[in-house]
Parts: structure tokens; sequence; C-alpha cells
């Protein structure tokens, strides 16, 4: 699954990233996906995840596009949970249809709805 970014900023800069940002921004999306899902998988965000859910949160960045007029564009592309995780033990007693049908992406983005 492929989700598009764009970043505008103020006239001076207008969403140009510089590299320190770029990673507080990659540092911060991945540690939000973590959380969220071992907030889903286990009750509690502050557990280290496995390998098996660490390769489930791989974020990959495909392009990175950056001008002074148009901004910064970044695609970022990750898989469903389902052809990852499928084959872990998963609580019976919550659904977890929706979990398998999420992102690690989709995830860091409804972090931030408020409901």
């Amino acid at each position: 699954m492929n989700y598009d970014i764009k970043i505008i900023g103020e006239d001076e800069d207008n969403g140009l990233i510089e590299f320190d940002r770029l990673n507080l921004f990659t540092k911060s999306t991945k540690d939000i996906a973590t959380k969220a899902l071992m907030l889903q998988l286990r009750g509690f965000s502050d557990i280290n995840p496995d390998k098996h859910i660490k390769k489930a949160l791989e974020l990959r960045l495909q392009s990175l596009v950056g001008s002074e007029q148009e901004g910064t564009s970044m695609t970022i592309d990750c898989n469903h949970f389902a052809e990852t995780i499928k084959g872990l033990q998963l609580d019976v007693f919550k659904p977890k249809e929706q979990l398998l049908e999420a992102t690690p992406m989709s995830l860091v983005i409804n972090s931030f709805i408020v409901l």
C-alpha cells in the first residue's frame, strides 16, 4: 500500500526538509506505528516487538522529491498486516479483522484522528 505525503511550509523553505528533520519524521512515524500496533496486539504500548512484528512494521521510502516551489513529496510503502502477521497468534477474544486490514502507516494516521 502506498501513501503519498506532501509537506508544504513557510515561504522561506516551503517544506524543504533538512536531514535532521527528516530523521525525526522517520523515527517518530516508526515509533507511533510500533506503539499503536503493540497496544492493539498486547494491550500495552511499551512492549518491545519481536522480530516477526518488527518485520510487519516495515515502512519503505519509495520516493522523495523536493522543490522550493512545490515543497517536499514522499511516497511511503508498507504491507497490510494480513500479509505479515497472519500466522501470529492473536487474542481470540478480541476481533482483529480491522487490524489485519490495516497497515503501519494507517495506524499512524488513525492515531491523529479524534473521534
